[in-house]
Protein backbone atom coordinates (compact mmCIF):
# COMPACT_ATOMS: atom_id res chain seq x y z
CA UNK A 1 0.00 0.00 0.00
CA UNK A 2 1.18 3.51 -0.76
CA UNK A 3 2.93 6.30 -0.65
CA UNK A 4 5.10 10.81 11.70
CA UNK A 5 5.42 12.45 15.29
CA UNK A 6 2.55 9.95 15.00
CA UNK A 7 3.43 8.51 11.55
CA UNK A 8 -0.25 7.81 11.08
CA UNK A 9 -1.73 11.06 9.77
CA UNK A 10 -0.56 13.83 7.49
CA UNK A 11 0.16 17.22 8.98
CA UNK A 12 -0.07 19.09 5.68
CA UNK A 13 -1.88 17.09 3.01
CA UNK A 14 -0.89 19.73 0.49
CA UNK A 15 2.79 19.12 1.18
CA UNK A 16 3.08 15.40 1.83
CA UNK A 17 1.95 12.27 0.04
CA UNK A 18 3.06 9.08 1.71
CA UNK A 19 4.60 10.11 5.02
CA UNK A 20 3.19 12.03 7.94
CA UNK A 21 4.60 14.53 10.33
CA UNK A 22 1.81 15.58 12.69
CA UNK A 23 -1.90 15.97 13.14
CA UNK A 24 -4.42 15.20 10.40
CA UNK A 25 -5.94 18.25 8.71
CA UNK A 26 -8.75 18.16 6.16
CA UNK A 27 -7.65 20.15 3.11
CA UNK A 28 -10.44 19.10 0.76
CA UNK A 29 -9.19 17.13 -2.24
CA UNK A 30 -5.81 16.61 -0.54
CA UNK A 31 -7.24 15.36 2.75
CA UNK A 32 -5.81 12.21 4.31
CA UNK A 33 -8.67 9.97 3.22
CA UNK A 34 -8.70 11.30 -0.35
CA UNK A 35 -4.96 10.72 -0.60
CA UNK A 36 -5.36 7.23 0.82
CA UNK A 37 -7.95 6.39 -1.82
CA UNK A 38 -6.14 8.07 -4.71
CA UNK A 39 -3.65 5.28 -5.31
CA UNK A 40 -6.24 2.70 -6.30
CA UNK A 41 -7.51 5.02 -9.02
CA UNK A 42 -4.09 4.86 -10.70
CA UNK A 43 -3.22 1.30 -9.63
CA UNK A 44 -1.77 0.11 -12.95
CA UNK A 45 0.41 3.18 -13.32
CA UNK A 46 1.39 2.93 -9.64
CA UNK A 47 2.63 -0.61 -10.22
CA UNK A 48 4.40 0.28 -13.45
CA UNK A 49 6.20 3.47 -12.43
CA UNK A 50 6.80 3.35 -8.67
CA UNK A 51 10.30 2.28 -7.60
CA UNK A 52 9.59 -0.76 -5.45
CA UNK A 53 12.18 -2.18 -3.05
CA UNK A 54 15.67 -3.58 -3.71
CA UNK A 55 15.84 -7.36 -3.45
CA UNK A 56 19.38 -7.23 -2.06
CA UNK A 57 18.18 -5.05 0.82
CA UNK A 58 15.22 -7.31 1.59
CA UNK A 59 17.50 -10.34 1.58
CA UNK A 60 19.86 -8.58 4.00
CA UNK A 61 17.01 -7.69 6.34
CA UNK A 62 15.34 -11.11 6.33
CA UNK A 63 18.16 -13.60 5.98
CA UNK A 64 20.28 -11.51 8.31
CA UNK A 65 17.62 -11.93 11.01
CA UNK A 66 17.24 -15.67 10.44
CA UNK A 67 14.23 -15.60 8.10
CA UNK A 68 15.47 -17.70 5.22
CA UNK A 69 13.93 -18.60 1.84
CA UNK A 70 10.94 -20.92 2.19
CA UNK A 71 9.68 -19.01 5.23
CA UNK A 72 6.19 -17.50 5.12
CA UNK A 73 6.24 -13.71 4.88
CA UNK A 74 3.24 -11.40 5.14
CA UNK A 75 3.35 -8.40 2.80
CA UNK A 76 1.12 -6.05 4.78
CA UNK A 77 -0.59 -3.21 2.92
CA UNK A 78 0.76 -4.86 -0.20
CA UNK A 79 -0.65 -2.43 -2.75
CA UNK A 80 -0.04 -3.72 -6.26
CA UNK A 81 2.73 -6.03 -5.10
CA UNK A 82 6.12 -4.36 -5.45
CA UNK A 83 7.33 -6.05 -2.26
CA UNK A 84 5.49 -9.25 -3.11
CA UNK A 85 7.37 -9.50 -6.41
CA UNK A 86 10.75 -9.12 -4.71
CA UNK A 87 9.89 -11.58 -1.93
CA UNK A 88 8.73 -14.26 -4.37
CA UNK A 89 11.95 -13.76 -6.32
CA UNK A 90 13.92 -14.43 -3.14
CA UNK A 91 12.13 -17.73 -2.56
CA UNK A 92 9.64 -16.79 0.18
CA UNK A 93 6.07 -17.99 0.52
CA UNK A 94 4.11 -14.74 0.37
CA UNK A 95 0.72 -13.80 1.79
CA UNK A 96 -0.28 -10.34 0.56
CA UNK A 97 -2.91 -8.40 2.52
CA UNK A 98 -4.31 -5.22 0.95
CA UNK A 99 -7.53 -3.29 1.74
CA UNK A 100 -8.01 -1.55 -1.64
CA UNK A 101 -9.77 -3.85 -4.13
CA UNK A 102 -8.32 -1.99 -7.12
CA UNK A 103 -4.74 -2.31 -5.91
CA UNK A 104 -5.23 -5.95 -4.91
CA UNK A 105 -6.68 -6.80 -8.34
CA UNK A 106 -3.44 -5.69 -10.00
CA UNK A 107 -1.43 -7.73 -7.47
CA UNK A 108 -3.49 -10.87 -8.10
CA UNK A 109 -3.13 -10.53 -11.88
CA UNK A 110 0.61 -9.96 -11.82
CA UNK A 111 1.68 -12.20 -8.95
CA UNK A 112 -0.51 -15.32 -8.92
CA UNK A 113 2.07 -17.19 -6.83
CA UNK A 114 1.13 -15.05 -3.83
CA UNK A 115 -1.94 -15.63 -1.68
CA UNK A 116 -3.78 -12.28 -1.86
CA UNK A 117 -6.34 -11.38 0.80
CA UNK A 118 -8.54 -8.41 1.64
CA UNK A 119 -7.60 -6.99 5.02
CA UNK A 120 -5.65 -4.36 6.89
CA UNK A 121 -3.03 -4.07 9.60
CA UNK A 122 -5.81 -3.70 12.14
CA UNK A 123 -7.75 -6.72 10.84
CA UNK A 124 -5.46 -9.39 9.40
CA UNK A 125 -7.44 -12.36 8.00
CA UNK A 126 -5.00 -15.04 9.19
CA UNK A 127 -4.92 -17.63 11.94
CA UNK A 128 -2.62 -17.29 14.95
CA UNK A 129 1.13 -17.86 14.42
CA UNK A 130 0.78 -18.09 10.64
CA UNK A 131 3.79 -16.08 9.44
CA UNK A 132 7.50 -15.96 10.16
CA UNK A 133 7.93 -12.31 9.23
CA UNK A 134 5.91 -9.25 8.26
CA UNK A 135 7.13 -6.69 5.73
CA UNK A 136 5.26 -3.48 4.96
CA UNK A 137 6.24 -0.87 2.38
CA UNK A 138 5.03 2.76 2.40
CA UNK A 139 2.18 1.81 4.76
CA UNK A 140 2.90 2.21 8.48
CA UNK A 141 1.88 5.89 8.41
CA UNK A 142 -1.68 4.78 7.58
CA UNK A 143 -1.78 2.36 10.52
CA UNK A 144 -3.37 2.64 13.97
CA UNK A 145 -0.55 1.02 16.01
CA UNK A 146 -2.79 0.48 19.04
CA UNK A 147 -4.93 -1.92 16.99
CA UNK A 148 -2.30 -3.19 14.57
CA UNK A 149 0.40 -4.30 17.03
CA UNK A 150 -1.84 -6.86 18.81
CA UNK A 151 -2.84 -8.25 15.41
CA UNK A 152 0.79 -8.56 14.38
CA UNK A 153 1.61 -10.29 17.65
CA UNK A 154 -1.24 -12.72 17.01
CA UNK A 155 -0.34 -13.75 13.46
CA UNK A 156 3.46 -13.87 13.87
CA UNK A 157 5.44 -16.78 15.23
CA UNK A 158 7.59 -16.17 18.29
CA UNK A 159 10.86 -14.67 17.12
CA UNK A 160 9.25 -13.40 13.94
CA UNK A 161 10.53 -10.19 12.43
CA UNK A 162 8.59 -7.00 11.62
CA UNK A 163 10.10 -4.75 8.95
CA UNK A 164 8.53 -1.49 7.75
CA UNK A 165 10.14 0.27 4.82
CA UNK A 166 9.98 3.45 2.81
CA UNK A 167 11.65 4.07 -0.55
CA UNK A 168 12.48 7.78 -0.41
CA UNK A 169 13.70 10.15 -3.11
CA UNK A 170 17.24 11.17 -2.31
CA UNK A 171 16.90 14.95 -2.14
CA UNK A 172 20.57 15.22 -1.22
CA UNK A 173 21.01 15.04 -5.00
CA UNK A 174 20.80 18.56 -6.51
CA UNK A 175 18.45 17.78 -9.39
CA UNK A 176 15.92 16.16 -7.05
CA UNK A 177 15.93 19.38 -5.00
CA UNK A 178 15.36 21.37 -8.19
CA UNK A 179 12.50 19.05 -9.16
CA UNK A 180 10.86 19.68 -5.77
CA UNK A 181 10.58 23.34 -6.75
CA UNK A 182 8.39 22.32 -9.71
CA UNK A 183 6.36 19.43 -8.24
CA UNK A 184 5.17 18.74 -4.69
CA UNK A 185 7.35 15.73 -3.90
CA UNK A 186 6.75 13.52 -0.84
CA UNK A 187 9.12 11.17 0.93
CA UNK A 188 12.29 13.26 1.31
CA UNK A 189 15.44 11.49 2.49
CA UNK A 190 15.70 13.76 5.53
CA UNK A 191 12.22 13.01 6.91
CA UNK A 192 13.27 10.47 9.51
CA UNK A 193 16.00 12.81 10.65
CA UNK A 194 13.36 15.44 11.44
CA UNK A 195 10.47 13.36 12.73
CA UNK A 196 9.87 10.61 15.26
CA UNK A 197 10.52 7.14 13.84
CA UNK A 198 7.80 4.46 13.88
CA UNK A 199 7.17 2.86 17.27
CA UNK A 200 6.04 -0.75 17.69
CA UNK A 201 6.23 -1.30 21.46
CA UNK A 202 5.47 -4.59 23.24
CA UNK A 203 5.77 -7.42 22.28
CA UNK A 204 8.46 -6.22 19.89
CA UNK A 205 12.03 -5.82 21.03
CA UNK A 206 14.52 -3.06 20.28
CA UNK A 207 14.20 -1.46 16.87
CA UNK A 208 17.06 -1.46 14.39
CA UNK A 209 17.40 0.98 11.49
CA UNK A 210 19.06 0.43 8.14
CA UNK A 211 19.12 2.01 4.71
CA UNK A 212 20.10 1.09 1.18
CA UNK A 213 20.80 3.38 -1.79
CA UNK A 214 19.54 2.44 -5.24
CA UNK A 215 18.30 4.00 -8.46
CA UNK A 216 15.01 3.56 -10.27
CA UNK A 217 15.71 3.86 -13.99
CA UNK A 218 12.96 5.25 -16.20
CA UNK A 219 12.60 6.65 -19.70
CA UNK A 220 11.72 10.37 -19.51
CA UNK A 221 8.05 9.83 -20.43
CA UNK A 222 7.74 7.08 -17.83
CA UNK A 223 9.42 9.29 -15.23
CA UNK A 224 6.81 12.00 -15.84
CA UNK A 225 4.00 9.44 -15.78
CA UNK A 226 5.27 8.24 -12.40
CA UNK A 227 5.00 11.77 -11.01
CA UNK A 228 1.33 11.62 -11.98
CA UNK A 229 0.77 8.78 -9.47
CA UNK A 230 1.69 11.01 -6.50
CA UNK A 231 -1.43 12.05 -4.63
CA UNK A 232 0.07 15.52 -4.14
CA UNK A 233 0.01 15.80 -7.93
CA UNK A 234 -2.98 13.79 -9.10
CA UNK A 235 -5.38 15.39 -6.58
CA UNK A 236 -3.96 18.90 -6.77
CA UNK A 237 -5.96 21.70 -8.43
CA UNK A 238 -2.78 22.65 -10.34
CA UNK A 239 -2.00 19.08 -11.42
CA UNK A 240 -1.51 19.98 -15.10
CA UNK A 241 0.69 22.93 -14.22
CA UNK A 242 2.89 20.80 -11.96
CA UNK A 243 3.36 18.16 -14.64
CA UNK A 244 4.04 20.81 -17.30
CA UNK A 245 6.75 22.35 -15.11
CA UNK A 246 8.29 18.91 -14.56
CA UNK A 247 8.24 18.20 -18.30
CA UNK A 248 9.95 21.52 -18.99
CA UNK A 249 12.61 20.70 -16.44
CA UNK A 250 13.27 17.29 -18.03
CA UNK A 251 13.80 19.09 -21.34
CA UNK A 252 16.10 21.81 -20.00
CA UNK A 253 17.84 20.78 -16.79
CA UNK A 254 21.58 20.14 -17.35
CA UNK A 255 21.39 16.85 -15.41
CA UNK A 256 18.34 15.56 -17.31
CA UNK A 257 18.19 17.05 -20.80
CA UNK A 258 18.82 14.64 -23.68
CA UNK A 259 18.90 11.57 -21.43
CA UNK A 260 17.36 8.37 -22.78
CA UNK A 261 17.16 6.98 -19.23
CA UNK A 262 16.71 8.94 -16.02
CA UNK A 263 18.36 7.30 -13.02
CA UNK A 264 16.20 8.46 -10.11
CA UNK A 265 18.12 8.24 -6.82
CA UNK A 266 16.35 6.59 -3.90
CA UNK A 267 17.18 5.44 -0.40
CA UNK A 268 15.17 2.58 1.08
CA UNK A 269 14.94 3.01 4.85
CA UNK A 270 13.88 0.19 7.15
CA UNK A 271 12.74 -0.03 10.78
CA UNK A 272 12.81 -3.57 12.14
CA UNK A 273 12.16 -5.42 15.40
CA UNK A 274 11.64 -9.03 16.50
CA UNK A 275 8.56 -10.38 18.23
CA UNK A 276 9.59 -11.42 21.73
Amino acid sequence: MPDAESHNHAADPGATDDLSTGQAVDHGPLSVENRRQSFGAVASDYDRYRPGYPSAFLERLLVGSGIGPGSTVLDLGAGTGQLTRALIGLGYEVIAVEPDDRMRAVLEARHPAARALAGSAEDIPLADSTVDAVVGGQMWHWVDPGRAVPELERVMSSGGRLNVLWSMRDDRVPWIRRLSEQVVLPDPYRLFDDAVVPEFGDPFGPMSRDEFEFTHDLAPDDFLAGLGTLSTVTLAPDRDEQLARAAAMVESDPDLAHLDLIRVPYVCKSFSASRC
